[in-house]
């Protein structure tokens, strides 16, 4: 295996040595875990996926919502392989397969491997949805054999079940009416959390395109727009969307506030809301 040291990992024979983030090399679990918390090391993981599956890789994001989990949070790789194809070629010259990586040392979150692509018109990173696999993996290592056995998995998912997949919702066109319903449902399930929300003031904001590729009503188009204008790709803040939910005064009477829906910075988050959407996608084409 390629030698990684604390501070640097070559990408691929074309890339020059890069530096690294402290979370990536990080080898110890959070002191706030027992001695029996053993870890997943996304350093290990990476040499694995490089050398015994033939992946390159490329950090997403990293969790420092707090001090006392840094080099220890939630962060996100994700990796793409020369043999990751939609086997269409219309798909291929749009989307790039990924396998994306989530694991923390923390204890918060679980080791995963996600499906999704990466477009290439907008640069986003898309986690599919719930129909596709999702391979969880508790803290206790593993043996090359399974990484590859989990990678040979992925290919054949891209091609048997991806592309079918994004086919279908290339085809399958919405009403107006249908494609606010979906706005709606996206921004009413990423402000969840509220208990006492009422209802979207301008959710129409969340289907205006800023790409003639995503004009449309198919949808794939649908959900691009949504998933773009509500801020899901790891980096990005969302379009000015507002919404109403229920308050009390200083009296303790019902009143109606509005707020705007905040950046999300939270990994965890962003990975159920892209699942989210797709899994919304799917009831569209039943």
């Amino acid at each position: 295996m390629t030698n990684l040291n604390s501070n640097q990992i070559v990408m691929n024979s074309s890339e020059a040595v890069v530096e690294i983030p402290n979370v990536i090399t990080q080898r110890k679990a959070h002191p706030i875990r027992s001695d029996k918390y053993s870890v997943v090391t996304t350093e290990d993981i990476i040499k694995q996926l490089m050398e015994d599956a033939g992946l390159v890789w490329k950090k997403v994001a990293e969790e420092n919502n707090t001090s006392k989990y840094k080099g220890y949070g939630t962060h996100l790789v994700r990796c793409t392989h020369p043999d990751f194809s939609l086997g269409n070629d219309e798909l291929n010259r749009e989307l790039i397969p990924q396998l994306y990586i989530k694991n923390s040392y923390h204890g918060r979150t679980k080791f995963e491997m996600h499906v999704g692509l990466f477009r290439v018109f907008c640069m986003n990173g898309l986690i599919l949805g719930n129909q596709f696999q999702t391979i969880k993996i508790k803290h206790i290592g593993l043996t090359v054999d399974e990484i590859k056995a989990e990678v040979e998995k992925m290919k054949a998912v891209f091609t048997g079940e991806v592309a079918p997949f994004i086919l279908s919702l290339k085809e399958k066109k919405l009403t107006d009416a249908q494609q606010l319903e979906f706005a709606e449902a996206a921004l009413r399930e990423r402000v969840r959390l509220n208990a006492n929300f009422i209802r979207g003031i301008n959710t129409q904001d969340l289907l205006t395109s800023v790409r003639s590729e995503d004009e449309g009503a198919a949808i794939w188009e649908v959900l691009q727009r949504v998933q773009d204008n509500l801020g899901l790709n790891f980096r990005s803040s969302p379009v000015e969307v507002r919404y109403e939910y229920l308050a009390k005064d200083k009296d303790g009477n019902d009143i109606t506030k509005e707020r705007k829906v905040s950046k999300l910075k939270n990994i965890q988050e962003v990975t159920y809301m892209n699942k989210f959407l797709f899994d919304l996608a799917t009831s569209y084409l039943k």
